[in-house]
């Protein structure tokens, strides 16, 4: 039992470390040159707009950097409710693991089992979670920046954003 509670603790741990903060997510957002400062949108600029659409473009950025910084915290969220889900779902696949085990002829315990398994499951809900996070923080800033450089373009008279 002793081993069971020392597994969950050492997975719960591992989790928090792995949850990390939100500027995990937005430091992957900008290390994949999708965070609002790296991403350079597909535009055409009408020439003499160049200086207009520079500014914009930086407007864009800050407000792109705002949604990045609200998105890296969806995410961790989304990372730790992920770690408990996995955390139910291992914890019941240890207990039928257990018990195939047992009908199988073999002695284990149950709440080894179970703890093995909430372990396990913690494990692979923070994976999942984190990598659907850190890909939803990237898209969604892109997304704002996007949207705001469409939205100040009067109509697509100055710039087109072309994707």
């Amino acid at each position: 039992m002793k081993k069971n509670v020392r597994n969950v603790v050492a997975a719960v741990g591992l989790t928090a470390l792995l949850a990390g903060c939100g500027s995990a997510y937005s430091g992957l957002a900008d290390q994949s040159g999708l965070g609002a400062g790296q991403y350079v949108p597909a535009v055409y600029v009408e020439p003499e707009f160049q200086g207009e659409y520079q500014q914009a473009l930086g407007l864009c950025r800050q407000v792109a950097a705002n949604r990045q910084a609200t998105a890296a915290q969806e995410a961790q969220l989304k990372t730790l409710t992920g770690a408990v889900e996995g955390a139910g779902t291992g914890a019941a696949a240890g207990l039928e693991f257990n018990n195939i085990l047992n009908s199988a002829g073999f002695d284990t315990d149950a709440l080894e089992g179970a703890g093995i398994g909430a372990a396990a499951g913690i494990l692979a809900g923070v994976f999942s979670a984190f990598a659907s996070g850190a890909e939803e923080t990237a898209e969604e800033t892109k997304r704002i920046l996007l949207s705001c450089l469409e939205r100040t373009s009067r109509g697509g008279t100055r710039w087109q954003v072309l994707e």
